[in-house]
């Protein structure tokens, strides 16, 4: 896929009847399992990123909890607004890390070289289509 972070490795599979396992059942018919799969470089250039944001998200979030107590053992009003104003700040400094967009960023456990410089996302998504 041009331009994206990672490329998609789908497989398919047509069930002759269902199957099944404990509580799940794949339904007779076409399924499908899609994995993730990364270059090795751009996996490792996401993960340092997803570090760095993870840090800075700690410290933001240490920052927001400090404010939270100082608002809370305040007893002055106006210190109560500033240490509440500076949580929200600290908040929203946390959301603006990008973290959030990073969730689908796995580490390093999570993926097996399938190739020269590429990487396979070892949990992948089950799905089927309907219809004929």
């Amino acid at each position: 896929r041009d331009r994206a972070a990672a490329g998609l490795i789908v497989c398919g599979l047509k069930l002759n009847q269902d199957a099944r396992r404990n509580d799940m059942v794949l339904e007779k018919g076409n399924n499908y399992i899609t994995f993730p799969v990364w270059s090795k470089e751009g996996l490792q250039k996401r993960q340092f990123c997803k570090l760095e944001s993870q840090a800075k998200y700690k410290e933001f979030e240490m920052a927001r909890d400090e404010e939270l107590q100082k608002m809370a053992k305040s007893s002055n009003i106006l210190m109560k607004a500033l240490h509440y104003r500076n949580a929200v700040a600290a908040t929203e400094n946390m959301d603006n890390t990008g973290l959030h967009n990073m969730v689908d960023v796995p580490s390093g456990k999570d993926v097996i070289e399938i190739g020269a410089g590429l990487q396979l996302v070892q949990t992948g998504t089950v799905w089927c289509k309907s219809g004929p």
